[in-house]
């Protein structure tokens, strides 16, 4: 055997060698990419089937049922949002009367509820103190804003910002729910 053979046949099996590499590399990147969509995805189906089974379960106890749970602010470092009922966000209506929507890595997850939950409004509206050409660029008038000498209320409750505490009750066989920060 030559030089030039035996050095033909070190750079081909090199080259071959190499090229496994960048194959074996790129098929290992795109399972990883996938997995990691999936644990994406699962980090949002769980939050919101942490939600429906605690509004589900006090909807099968008795009158006097309440339980206060923790809102998490962020699911594995990322931000998301929880909407519950019927909520108008712009111009689009989000959910309705029984479901739960959570808006987690610009993906979408929302679940029916087999009961009906209704906000507490005891709790107090926030109030912007805007003229009304200001505010109706901010929010338009819907079901969770109200006018009145051009400040605009915002109806609370309805879409719950992560990072604070759901209390879930039932009374006189009504569910109700309430947000604190």
């Amino acid at each position: 055997m030559k030089k030039s053979q035996a050095a033909i046949e070190l750079l081909v099996f090199v080259s071959v060698a190499v090229f496994l590499l960048i194959v074996y590399t790129a098929i290992s990147s795109h399972y990883l990419n996938v997995l990691e969509q999936k644990e994406i995805k699962m980090n949002g189906a769980d939050i919101l089937n942490k939600f429906i089974s605690e509004f589900n379960t006090a909807g099968r106890v008795e009158n006097g049922y309440s339980r206060t749970i923790e809102v998490p602010k962020q699911i594995e470092g990322r931000e998301y949002e929880l909407y519950f009922g019927r909520v108008k966000l712009w111009d689009d209506v989000v959910g309705d009367e029984r479901e739960i929507v959570v808006y987690y890595d610009k993906q979408e997850y929302v679940a029916r509820l087999s009961v009906n939950i209704e906000e507490d409004n005891s709790q107090e509206t926030q109030c912007y103190e805007l003229p009304s050409e200001d505010c109706t660029e901010i929010f338009e008038p819907s079901e969770i804003c109200e006018w009145e000498d051009n400040i605009c209320k915002i109806i609370p409750g309805e879409y719950v910002n992560s990072g604070g505490n759901l209390t879930i009750k039932k009374e006189n066989n009504h569910i109700i729910w309430s947000y604190e920060e």
